[in-house]
């Protein structure tokens, strides 16, 4: 037969249930906020890289790029 649990054992196992659900919430936290940092930069490189190829390409065309072009209308 099992023994008679106290009141403390009660208060200790739902204390632990609830640092636990602190912690999982608090690593979500941190991973997505390590998550939105590195693909904003990862975007923002992007975008770089394709304005760079954007001048080449018109370059190489030897015309004004296409949004100037517009302007100009």
């Amino acid at each position: 037969m099992s023994k008679p649990r106290g009141s403390m054992d009660t208060l200790v196992r739902i204390t632990f249930v609830i640092l636990m659900g602190v912690l999982a919430l608090f690593l979500q936290l941190i991973f997505i906020a390590v998550f939105v940092a590195v693909a904003s930069w990862y975007i923002w490189k992007l975008s770089d890289q394709n304005r760079n190829l954007e001048a080449r390409i018109s370059a190489l065309e030897g015309s004004a790029p296409p949004w100037k072009k517009q302007e100009k209308s």
